[in-house]
């Protein structure tokens, strides 16, 4: 647990400059429906928003 962040899902405002990797990201996913099932890591230091980013996609 970092003890400076927060549980809350970020808004649209605060979770920004993202929409590249976004659009690549769903892209990729998109290929299963062709049966090709991308490897994808995400990596990154502790506390860089791995977790954040991924959530914002689930949406």
């Amino acid at each position: 647990m970092i003890p400076w962040g927060t549980r809350e899902n970020l808004s649209e405002d605060e979770f920004y400059n993202r929409v590249a990797e976004i659009d690549n990201l769903k892209s990729l996913l998109q290929t299963t429906s062709n049966g090709n099932a991308p490897q994808i890591l995400l990596t990154g230091l502790r506390g860089v928003g791995k977790t954040v980013f991924l959530k914002k996609m689930a949406l």
